[in-house]
C-alpha cells in the first residue's frame, strides 16, 4: 500500500509528493511532482493542513477547513445533454436527490468559531438551546445553483406565478448569480480547457477539456456538517 504525503520544496516553493512504499525495515520514498505524480497515475489526497502556504498570510480560520480533504478530479459535464440525478428536465427522483445533497445546510457554531472565522455579532441570531446557526458557504452557493434550475425550468415548479413572485424571484437570482459570480472569482479554477472540431461542417470549434483538477473531497465536507446539522427551520431566540 503506497503512502502519499505532500510537503513543499523550501528552496523552490513548488510542492512535491514523497510516495513511499512500505518496505522491510522502513518505507521507500520518492519525491515526485504533482505533475508527475499525475502523469505516473498516483492518486493523491491532501488534507486541509497540505494547503497552509496557501493562506499563512491570513488570520481567519473557518473551523470546518481542518477537516476538509482534497483530491483529483476529471469530472467535467461536456454534454450539453447530459442528465443525471441533479441535471437534465426535473422529475421526483431528482428533486430529492436536490434535498439530500443541500439538507445539511445548518449547524450549530460557537462563539470561539464565528470568530476565527471573521464573521460579526452585530443582531446575530442565536438558537434557543445555545449556539448560533451557520452555514457553509458552499452550500449556500449550492441553494443558489438551485434556485436558478428552478428559474429555468419555471413552468414546472412556479406553474402560477404572480407578478409579485415574479419580482421577488428576479431580486433573490440576482442575488444568487452575484454570489456564485464572487464565488467562482474567489476560488480561480485554473483547469485549462481546449477547442476540437466535433463537427467538420461546425462553423467553429467547441470546448473540451479533460483537464485534471485539484477538488474539495465533498465527502469530506457532508460527513462534517451532517455530524453537525441543526434542523432547517430551527427554535430562535427572537430580539
Amino acid at each position: 500500500m503506497r503512502q502519499i504525503e505532500r510537503t513543499v520544496d523550501p528552496r523552490l516553493e513548488k510542492p512535491f509528493i514523497k510516495v513511499g512504499w512500505p518496505a522491510e525495515g522502513g518505507v521507500w520514498v520518492l519525491n515526485i511532482t504533482e505533475d508527475e505524480a499525475i502523469t505516473r497515475g498516483v492518486g493523491v489526497i491532501y488534507n486541509a493542513d497540505d494547503m497552509d502556504h496557501r493562506s499563512k498570510d491570513f488570520s481567519f480560520s473557518p473551523p470546518a477547513t481542518k477537516y476538509v480533504e482534497y483530491e483529483v478530479n476529471t469530472d467535467h459535464p461536456m454534454d450539453y445533454h447530459g442528465v443525471n440525478k441533479y441535471a437534465g428536465p426535473p422529475n421526483a427522483a431528482q428533486d430529492a436527490a436536490w434535498d439530500a445533497l443541500i439538507r445539511p445546510v445548518y449547524f450549530n457554531a460557537s462563539v470561539g468559531e464565528l470568530t476565527r472565522a471573521g464573521e460579526s455579532f452585530e443582531n446575530i441570531a442565536e438558537l434557543t438551546g445555545g449556539g448560533y446557526p451557520a452555514s457553509l458557504g458552499a452550500y449556500h452557493q449550492l441553494h443558489c445553483v438551485r434556485q436558478l434550475r428552478f428559474w429555468i425550468y419555471r413552468d414546472y415548479y412556479y406553474p402560477n406565478l404572480t407578478k409579485a413572485e415574479d419580482e421577488y424571484l428576479h431580486t433573490h437570482l440576482d442575488h444568487c448569480t452575484e454570489t456564485l459570480r464572487l464565488a467562482i472569482m474567489c476560488h480561480g479554477d485554473t483547469g485549462m480547457y481546449s477547442f476540437s472540431w466535433m463537427d467538420a461542417k461546425a462553423p467553429k470549434p467547441m470546448a473540451q477539456t479533460s483537464s485534471k483538477l485539484a477538488c474539495v473531497k465533498w465527502s469530506s465536507i457532508e460527513d462534517y456538517a451532517r455530524s453537525r446539522m441543526i434542523p432547517t427551520h430551527p427554535s430562535l431566540i427572537h430580539p
